[in-house]
């Protein structure tokens, strides 16, 4: 190569590098949706709440959260061992003011402390656009010292719920997740408000890095965002 090819290659790398930006990954900054602003998400027990008494967190922003899927992965944590049956329900508003069957009611015979997963394509169940839908997880807990055989227990349920939302993702959003890496897609679902896309995404990079800190900050940050603790 003469020197004056080599000057003019020099010249024009800077200009096809920023033809080409690389773009690097950040931490998810969820932007809520306009689409409800109400409060949506319940985390809450029997009407007295005990210290000793164990909780359920669906893993959902405080107002209604959006999936770009009608098959969602959907999140939800236990911080305790819980050896009661625990119910999982998706129910569309709708159809429970109809008194129409939940799309999803199944019991768990018990379940370990730690973060669990509901995925509606092991179900073989698919959401319906633009219908809002109701999550809860429950479960009856007695209080130590009351117990069934002796007749003085009184069980007290223990509950999470939150709202769910299937809207299909714009045609500019769904290019670009498309072309996007894996740890770019958390950060790109949380601008664009699709909650749950952007967590699942994000569980994925956990399980398939168990040991990389920067996705447990990432989620960790998140929650924060929505007030999860």
């Amino acid at each position: 190569m003469n020197s004056s090819r080599f000057l003019r290659l020099v010249t024009l790398l800077p200009v096809l590098a920023g033809a080409f930006p690389t773009l690097a990954a950040d931490s998810p900054v969820y932007v809520p949706p306009d689409v409800d602003g109400k409060p949506d998400r319940l985390v809450g027990g029997a009407s007295r709440s005990s210290a000793a008494m164990p909780r359920l967190s669906v893993l959902s922003p405080p107002t209604m959260g959006i999936t770009s899927s009608p098959q969602p992965v959907l999140y939800w944590s236990a911080p305790q061992d819980i050896d009661t049956p625990v119910s999982i329900v998706i129910v569309g508003f709708l159809d429970r003011a109809n008194n129409r069957p939940p799309l999803l009611d199944i019991e768990l015979p018990k379940v370990r402390a730690g973060t669990h997963r509901i995925a509606l394509k092991e179900h073989q169940i698919a959401l319906e656009p633009g219908t809002k839908y109701d999550w809860t997880i429950r479960f009856n807990w007695t209080p130590p010292g009351g117990s069934q055989s002796s007749g003085n227990a009184q069980p007290q349920p223990v509950m999470s719920r939150a709202t769910l939302f299937y809207q299909p993702a714009p045609p500019d959003l769904a290019a670009q997740a498309e072309q996007a890496e894996p740890d770019e897609l958390p950060a790109i679902y949380a601008q664009a408000g699709y909650w749950y896309d952007s967590l699942a995404a994000l569980q994925a990079l956990l399980e398939q890095h168990p040991g990389d800190p920067r996705y447990r900050e990432w989620r960790s940050a998140l929650f924060e965002q929505v007030a999860l603790e």
